[in-house]
């Protein structure tokens, strides 16, 4: 009698099971069609452009690069100078593309990835975007290697521009090792974002990574770069680098790739960065952490912080109150052309000895990142900071504070920079000899917003304090208006 009933039981719980995996995959497959069709009504409606080569299973990509020869030789040259059995050196190779290399679900990325992108960052930041420039970029060729290439502020950066970028192109990004916890490793990858040991210094490592970049280049792919490298800790345009970027100019000595690749200039910047109490701390111990474990206690902060401040934001809207965002804002620069650049050299750069061809490299990355700070926006914290350290003074004067703003507002405006007033870019109106009228209301009106807007944020940071008459600087975080006074220091 027993028997029968643990056998009953048995079968009851069997049945449980089946019956639950059956309805799990009845549900899953009719969401998954779901997404599939709301996902192809969208790439179509916005004709998005598609690298085909995404779409690769993980596992041919992995047997490419297994099968590859350069790879093979750098695993038999690494062996002999490490004294390690070949076979060792292959597992590694086999080890960093595991690493390295992603799993592209399109399905993930726009009915997931990007609608967490979208809701993080509005409740986070009013994000600007110019729709005139947004434009510009349909006219960027579909059939070239297309590279975003972009100034780091925030790792919020890695939502921001695939958010702004959505209905027109998928980015795969290099992603550092901050990302490499769960879950956001499978969700990045998941994305199309591949990973990358900054200051790994390997170079069986580098030569797998090597070769997987410029696999990706000459198939096409979107990519998106920061060629800082790593993010800003004072607030100023860091140094570029030259290892991605030499990677993927390096295919253009292919003979098996005829295109051409465009790499966009991106500019982007912020009111208030997430991680700006972690970069200064740095900044003033000069002293940069890399690598998770080293960034780990900077990671919690800003993994409690912008839930609490989605939270409160969330709370705020539901009740009806305002929501006192900080902007955020991206703007893109014109294609440069690799080829175009190249044969302004006055000879073949792939016949120079390598320190050669590498400087040419880094006159190229300069060049970029010259054009990225000439499309950087001025948002309003970072032009008040500005006339802040201008002034030097720990008790201001308004009037004085506003003059000051004034006379660097009329300055970019001439110099034609991207202005942020409200949710909006100022499009420059310009008087006489190419000069802003000083007497015109909009450009009083608009100084005054700036100001106002700036230091209403600054207040609630407690970095200043001000009333009608006066602003009085908090000298405890004088730092955190030389960190945003910085952020646009390449103008001036």
């Amino acid at each position: 009698m027993t028997f029968l009933i643990i056998t009953k039981y048995i079968l009851l719980v069997i049945g449980s099971i089946l019956l639950y995996e059956l309805l799990r995959a009845i549900i899953k497959k009719k969401l998954s069609r779901k997404f599939n069709r709301s996902v192809k009504s969208f790439i179509e409606r916005y004709n998005i452009k598609l690298d085909d080569f995404k779409f690769t299973h993980k596992f041919l990509i992995k047997q490419e690069l297994l099968d590859d020869n350069d790879l093979h030789q750098a695993a038999i040259i690494y062996a002999r100078n490490n004294g390690i059995r070949i076979q060792e050196a292959e597992d590694m190779v086999e080890e960093y593309i595991e690493e390295i290399v992603p799993f592209f679900s399109i399905t993930l990325y726009y009915a997931l990835g990007i609608k967490i992108a979208s809701f993080i960052v509005n409740l986070l930041y009013d994000v600007v975007v110019d729709n005139r420039n947004i434009e510009n970029l349909e006219k960027i060729p579909r059939d070239k290697s297309i590279v975003f290439v972009m100034n780091h502020r925030s790792n919020i950066d890695y939502m921001v521009v695939p958010y702004i970028l959505a209905q027109h192109f998928i980015v795969s990004f290099a992603a550092g090792e901050w990302a490499r916890i769960w879950p956001l490793e499978s969700m990045a990858k998941s994305f199309g974002a591949y990973f990358i040991r900054r200051k790994f210094r390997n170079e069986l490592y580098s030569a797998v990574l090597q070769k997987y970049i410029q696999m990706i280049s000459m198939k096409g792919v979107t990519q998106g770069i920061f060629i800082e490298g790593a993010l800003s800790r004072d607030g100023n345009l860091r140094e570029s680098k030259i290892g991605i970027l030499d990677y993927i100019i390096e295919i253009i000595s292919n003979p098996v790739f005829t295109s051409d690749i465009l790499f966009v200039p991106v500019g982007i910047n912020y009111d208030w960065i997430l991680e700006d109490r972690g970069l200064i701390k740095e900044w003033k111990k000069k002293g940069e952490k890399s690598g998770l474990f080293r960034n780990l206690p900077s990671l919690i902060r800003i993994t409690l912080t912008a839930p609490l401040m989605i939270l409160k934001n969330i709370i705020k809207y539901i009740a009806g109150k305002p929501i006192k965002h900080r902007r955020a804002s991206v703007y893109f620069g014109d294609p440069i052309s690799i080829n175009n650049y190249l044969k302004g050299q006055k000879q073949d750069i792939f016949t120079l000895h390598k320190y050669e061809r590498l400087s040419v490299v880094k006159q190229f990355a300069d060049k970029l990142l010259h054009h990225i700070g000439e499309v950087v926006p001025v948002t309003p914290v970072p032009l008040t900071a500005k006339a802040i350290t201008m002034l030097k003074k720990d008790s201001i004067d308004r009037t004085e504070l506003i003059d000051t703003i004034a006379k660097l507002y009329a300055s970019l405006i001439n110099d034609h920079r991207k202005i942020i007033i409200d949710t909006t870019y100022r499009h420059f109106v310009k008087g006489k000899k190419d000069h802003v009228r000083f007497d015109e209301q909009w450009f009083m009106d608009d100084t005054k917003r700036i100001t106002d807007k700036a230091l209403a944020i600054l207040e609630r940071r407690k970095i200043v304090k001000s009333d009608s008459n006066h602003i009085t600087i908090n000298t405890k975080k004088r730092h955190f208006i030389e960190y945003y006074s910085n952020a646009i220091n390449h103008f001036f």
